[in-house]
């Protein structure tokens, strides 16, 4: 049989694309582009929690499976730490993804090799594509693009910080690596036979559309406030405001007289350097712990439950003048010179401070307040003040008891006893 020098080129590119799937470690498959994928779960140097069951997560991540930390003892010097190994057979550039878990998670540090460690957090610019997965969580990350050598490569990832949200665990969500030398752009749930079909990321000076007509004044949009990185691609969109919350379930003054405007300052500096205005969403309508063992605090009660929310009541006599301390407090800090605060979100009352009328559904009241926060459906005008108004505006209206107590009127004797 003879073979072609056509016939040759081929045979040996199979046979390299062979060698290099049986050099690779478990979990790590070379495509005929000499894409490389790595099922992060498949790790076997690692001090991780672990893989995660292949029933916790099906359908939502590569191989229905991650490699998961969640610990909360504090790490050695080194670190948590996973290590990837995997081959390549040519020399060349290769961008190098990982498909891992970004915001609300620990920020972690990667390395190539004997490298340098490179920090990567919320700030990092670099190119991060749609949310998938865990929580809608994981994302592509592209970590960088290197020239590399034929042979042995590691790739390791390492987490020495907390989560800055609820438990404050070390927390990080690994799902898959892609080290390839095309310039590709994988984006949301992704499995190998998808590789194949992945296109070059859009050019960065895509023409802007045309639209018909003509456009009127721009519509001032507002967010609130993200990482660094979020707040610069915000700006860039056109956005103007960015908002900073209080804290939803108290005032941040935590003694008489004493305030506490750290996080607020926070949010601010961040707004101004991404080059935008700041607006501030206060929550001066939940007592701080102080205040509530007074007797200028009146709850919301509910009327069928009697129970109570650590919100003041919407007719509690002293609400005028508390609302007045707490913005003089905020113009004390904030006035003078230029202005800081380009707008304040204001509301009466609500679970996160909206106007609207609380619901006493809010996640954390229960656990912080317990039965000043309930998490229970109910109307929550039962204190004695909110009493008395309903009577007084019901005698107004109607003038006495027989007028409302004709056809139709029953329900509102609710609160005149």
């Amino acid at each position: 049989m003879t073979i072609t020098r056509s016939g040759r080129a081929v045979a040996a590119q199979l046979a390299c694309a062979t060698l290099a799937a049986l050099l690779a470690p478990a979990g790590c498959l070379a495509q005929a582009t000499s894409d490389l994928w790595i099922e992060a779960e498949s790790c076997k140097d690692h001090t991780f929690s672990g893989p995660s069951a292949p029933e916790d997560f099906p359908g939502i991540v590569s191989g229905d499976r991650i490699l998961r930390l969640w610990k909360d003892p504090d790490p050695g010097p080194d670190g948590y730490q996973a290590r990837f190994p995997f081959p390549v057979d040519r020399a060349g550039t290769y961008h190098i993804w990982v498909a891992a878990s970004m915001g609300g998670t620990s920020p972690f540090w990667w390395r190539l090799d004997e490298g340098q460690w490179q920090h990567l957090d919320d700030d990092t610019d670099t190119d991060i594509t749609g949310a998938f997965g865990v929580s809608g969580v994981m994302r592509w990350i592209r970590l960088t693009d290197t020239q590399l050598q034929p042979g042995p490569h590691t790739l390791a990832i390492k987490v020495n910080e907390r989560r800055t949200i609820m438990e404050h665990a070390y927390l990080l969500y690994v799902d898959a690596l892609l080290i390839t030398p095309r310039n590709i752009q994988p984006d949301g749930l992704l499995r190998p036979g998808d590789l194949l079909n992945l296109k070059p990321p859009p050019p960065e000076d895509l023409l802007p559309v045309q639209r018909a007509g003509t456009p009127g004044p721009p519509m001032l949009q507002g967010s609130s406030v993200g990482s660094g990185r979020q707040n610069r691609v915000l700006v860039e969109l056109g956005f103007k405001l960015l908002q900073t919350d209080s804290d939803h379930l108290t005032v941040n003054e935590t003694e008489p007289g004493k305030w506490d405007w750290s996080g607020a300052d926070a949010g601010l500096a961040a707004a101004q350097k991404a080059g935008a205005q700041w607006q501030y969403f206060p929550h001066f309508h939940w007592a701080p712990d102080w205040l509530a063992k007074t007797e200028r605090f009146v709850p919301s009660i509910g009327i069928a439950t009697g129970r109570k929310l650590r919100c003041m009541s919407l007719w509690s006599p002293y609400l005028p003048d508390w609302f007045d301390h707490c913005y003089g407090a905020m113009a004390e800090h904030y006035g003078g010179g230029a202005d800081k605060v380009a707008a304040i979100y204001l509301g009466v009352h609500g679970d996160f401070g909206e106007a609207l009328y609380p619901l006493g559904f809010h996640p954390g009241e229960k656990e912080r307040f317990g039965e000043l926060g309930t998490g229970t459906a109910d109307y929550w005008c039962g204190d004695e003040h909110a009493r008395k108004d309903f009577r007084e505006a019901m005698q107004r209206k109607y003038g006495t008891l027989e007028r409302i107590r004709r056809p139709g009127a029953r329900s509102l004797l609710t609160g005149m006893r």
